[in-house]
């Protein structure tokens, strides 16, 4: 069955994700068609990229800004091209229920987190302030809620005592990227596993959770806070002395910068 794919992609892995779709498309082209790209526009991010959008653009491809919720234009697009799979690689977008309806819940979505442990955005960070020992990138069907669809496959790493938030991601994204990989191939089989049901709440973590962990206030959480802050360009965990900020740096920083 030819996949006529919505594709959700943000961040350098969902650039990577996107590229290696081009290339099975162009390779295995009775499988996939890419017609919708949901992504963002500009550069105004902290990996400063828009080449998903440039190269769907340049392509001729329809693109649909990831800016704000767009579930209005992504039925559109649905509709007008006979859309029949969703896959999202890192997108803030969220999908509606009626989105999910119109392509039977053929949906999947790469989550660069244990689920349904680490819900929701900075999870590297929350993982290292956690205490963590291993972290694992997850490949699942996508739900009405958030998060919890039946996991279809997922890659655990451990975590160094030298890992910050940055390292952290940055090796969970080639284990992302490897399950990726994997969906294409299920696709192509047309054979996708039913997948693990998630039974329990887990925890969600928002967009400004970490906002209350950044301030050091013993010095036992020196090492964990200046680890788990460590991913530039946002700001690093930080001492307080006569109401000025004092930030603490991983000596990783020090060997990136001489």
């Amino acid at each position: 069955m030819l996949k006529r794919i919505l594709f959700l992609g943000h961040k350098p892995i969902g650039e990577k994700c996107f590229n290696y779709l081009l290339q099975k498309q162009v390779k295995t082209y009775e499988t996939f068609n890419i017609c919708t790209v949901v992504t963002n526009f500009d550069k105004a991010n902290w990996w400063k990229s828009n080449k998903i959008y440039k190269t769907a653009d340049r392509l001729g491809i329809s693109c649909i800004s990831n800016k704000t919720r767009a579930t209005k234009e992504i039925l559109e697009s649905i509709e007008k091209y006979k859309i029949n799979t969703i896959i999202s690689a890192q997108s803030p977008q969220i999908l509606e229920p009626e989105v999910l309806h119109a392509v039977s819940y053929f949906a999947f979505n790469l989550h660069n987190a244990k689920l349904p442990d680490y819900r929701g955005q900075n999870t590297t960070s929350h993982a290292i302030l956690n205490g963590d020992k291993t972290y694992t990138t997850t490949l699942h069907w996508i739900a009405d809620a958030v998060d919890s669809g039946n996991i279809i496959d997922e890659i655990t790493i451990n975590i160094t005592e030298n890992d910050t938030a940055k390292s952290l991601y940055l090796k969970s994204q080639e284990k992302s990227f490897e399950l990726f990989k994997k969906l294409l191939d299920y696709l192509i089989e047309d054979n996708i596993p039913v997948g693990k049901k998630i039974d329990t709440a887990g925890k969600m973590y928002g967009r400004n959770d970490l906002n209350q962990h950044r301030l050091i206030k013993n010095i036992s959480e020196i090492s964990t806070k200046g680890r788990a802050f460590y991913f530039p360009p946002f700001e690093p965990a930080y001492l307080l002395h006569k109401n000025k900020k004092f930030y603490v740096l991983p000596q990783d920083f020090l060997n990136e910068n001489i």
